[in-house]
């Protein structure tokens, strides 16, 4: 009976040990989440004291703080270059007053009834170069076509057409 008794003995031991363990186990989880979530609150209070400081300081952030300042608004020039673009994909604008994306052809905010900005007309084509596309597209065929269904692209490597895209941006 006695071997049966320091058997049960042990079984509490170990029970109990398993026990602790697992309290200590689970207290050091809860604080590793606390350290986790301060850690986190630490990183918003340095990208908050970052923003205020960029925002107070941009235009003489001081010797230290230049570089960082720069590459902090060609980084939000490019954002805002990829942002214009996804809205020309999406066909919308945003409204000066309030933010809000709206359809491209409408004129007026339906959040907050502000007009939008109309787009500048596309400029006509000067009466020359109509009269030689014009005679371009005459000889070709008489459909306006030259049979074959080839497309034209243009490859960009030209300044003059790079210049006319972002003439077309501002």
């Amino acid at each position: 009976m006695r071997v049966f008794n320091d058997i049960g003995k042990k079984v509490a031991q170990t029970g109990q040990q398993t026990v602790k363990k697992a309290k200590s186990m689970t207290e050091i989880v809860r604080i590793n989440t606390q350290i986790t979530e301060e850690q986190r609150a630490l990183k918003a209070f340095y990208t908050q004291m970052g923003e205020k400081y960029y925002t107070l300081h941009k235009d003489d952030p001081g010797e230290e703080f230049t570089t960082l300042c720069d590459r902090i608004t060609a980084s939000l020039m490019r954002v805002a270059e990829l942002q214009d673009e996804v809205r020309r994909h999406r066909n919308t604008k945003l409204c000066p007053k309030c933010g809000a994306a709206c359809p491209a052809n409408v004129q007026f905010c339906s959040t907050c009834g502000t007009q939008l900005p109309q787009p500048d007309p596309e400029p006509e084509a000067e009466p020359e170069q109509a009269q030689s596309e014009e005679g371009e597209a005459s000889e070709s065929g008489d459909d306006g076509t030259s049979g074959d269904s080839e497309v034209s692209v243009d490859s960009g490597d030209s300044e003059d057409s790079d210049n006319a895209e972002n003439s077309g941006d501002s």
